[in-house]
């Protein structure tokens, strides 16, 4: 990819006598933006996946919890024990 830009040459009476013109190859350029913009996305895909995987490990804890809080309250015999709400004394 090429850049180009130009500029007038004045005389000391502001005549126009000539014109600079100059021509970029920003190729390396335009190509390390796309490298950059690829590497902001791919940093924002995984801030969203360590979200959703901070979220999901949370209600695994909730249910791994409340599933082993039940296998404590159960017989073998698919039964639940009795559960006593009294504080001992």
């Amino acid at each position: 990819m090429v850049s180009d830009s130009a500029a007038p040459i004045r005389d000391p009476q502001s005549r126009v006598i000539g014109v600079v013109v100059v021509f970029r190859d920003i190729s390396e350029k335009q190509r390390i933006e796309e490298q950059l913009q690829n590497a902001a996305k791919l940093e924002s895909l995984g801030l969203l996946a360590g979200g959703i995987a901070h979220d999901f490990n949370n209600l695994l804890a909730g249910i791994f919890g409340t599933s082993s809080w039940h296998a404590g309250t159960w017989t073998t015999t698919g039964r639940p024990h009795a559960v006593s709400t009294r504080r001992s004394r």
